[in-house]
């Protein structure tokens, strides 16, 4: 090859590792975007406003679910007072909401 012609082919190298750099940096990014956004079912669903911190808190929401049945509001939202830090708490009227709105609708909830 000619010397213009390895320039070409140098710079044609150059821009299809930097494009590969920048695509993997770029997906890099939108995974670990996707992956952190709490509430992605709430998204999903197109509910408007943020997602409940029960929804938001997939521990939270399986410590509830263990207790739901056997417990009352009342009685749960005490057990996660002792369980959790007061970040992660939620209140007797929010547990209702989250169950009238979602819960009573999950599989194997049969109240």
């Amino acid at each position: 090859m000619s010397e213009p012609q390895d320039q070409v082919q140098a710079a044609l190298t150059a821009v299809q590792t930097a494009l590969n750099a920048l695509e993997s940096l770029l997906q890099g990014a939108f995974t670990a975007m996707h992956a952190s956004r709490a509430g992605t079912d709430h998204v999903r669903a197109h509910r408007p406003g943020r997602a409940s911190k029960i929804e938001a808190d997939p521990e939270l929401r399986a410590f509830i679910t263990e207790r739901i049945a056997a417990m009352t509001f009342a009685e749960v939202v005490e057990a996660v007072r002792h369980q959790f830090p007061p970040d992660r708490q939620t209140s007797v009227s929010a547990l209702h909401r989250w169950w009238h709105r979602i819960g009573k609708h999950l599989p194997g909830s049969h109240l």
